[in-house]
């Protein structure tokens, strides 16, 4: 099997991966993104195994293929961290208000009131 075509295929795996939704679950999460980032260094790989350009016209469809797929791949794989990154910032949130509600004298008050620390 030519190094295009395993390109292609795998390509293809990586596409039909990405198309289905983050899970819920921290834990199943955690493994969707450990499994993405082993199908994206499997392809990775593959593309620098190719060293010349395809000659036959079966390899130049494919190849066209791979492309399109590509940016496919790419716009998944930014709206993907997009999710990811507003996932952190909700949990940084909801740490934060967690805090708050812990010691809700630390650091600044809304009311412009400063509270003496010092048990004076």
């Amino acid at each position: 099997m030519s190094i295009i075509k395993k390109n292609h295929e795998e390509s293809q795996s990586l596409l039909t991966f990405l198309k289905t939704d983050l899970p819920e679950d921290p834990d199943k999460r955690d493994q969707f993104i450990s499994e993405l980032e082993t199908k994206l260094d499997v392809r990775e790989a593959l593309i620098k195994q190719i060293k010349r350009p395809p000659t036959t016209d079966d390899e130049k469809e494919l190849a066209k293929e791979i492309i399109m797929m590509n940016d496919e791949i790419s716009e998944l794989l930014v709206s993907k961290n997009r999710e990811i990154q507003r996932d952190i910032e909700q949990t940084k949130r909801k740490k934060q208000t967690g805090r708050k509600y812990d010691n809700p004298y630390d650091g600044p008050t809304s009311e412009g009131i400063f509270f003496d620390k010092r048990g004076v």
